[in-house]
């Protein structure tokens, strides 16, 4: 999160970040380091995504979090109280079932994202 995120900053015109997480404790500091280092840089940070946030039942479609740390509360606040807005991107099963070599995508061979 440090001189890589310099570099673009102090190179490229950057409009906007969005930061990209998992739920659990030690992704959320990471989190909070770049939020930290765009506001240094003067970048808007406008959206985090939670990665991972959910799995979906594929029989009843009940949504179970898979992170229960307590360290979601903490990151709802921080955001709520910088106007950043949350997305929680839920895991998919059907990922997991991607071919191990290259296929052309008009084969469908790659699954896609569901969104329950």
């Amino acid at each position: 999160t440090g001189d890589v995120l310099l570099s673009i900053a102090q190179t490229l015109a950057v409009d906007g970040a969005v930061l990209v997480t998992t739920s659990n404790t030690l992704s959320l500091a990471d989190v909070n380091k770049g939020l930290q280092l765009f506001d240094k840089v003067d970048i808007p940070s406008s959206l985090v995504v939670r990665n991972m946030a959910t799995i979906c039942c594929e029989a009843c479609n009940h949504q179970q979090h898979l992170f229960s740390d307590g360290s979601l509360s903490s990151l709802a606040a921080l955001l709520q109280e910088r106007n950043i807005s949350l997305l929680d991107m839920p895991l998919d099963q059907e990922l997991s079932k991607a071919p191990l070599s290259f296929q052309p995508s008009m084969t469908y061979a790659y699954p896609f994202v569901r969104n329950p």
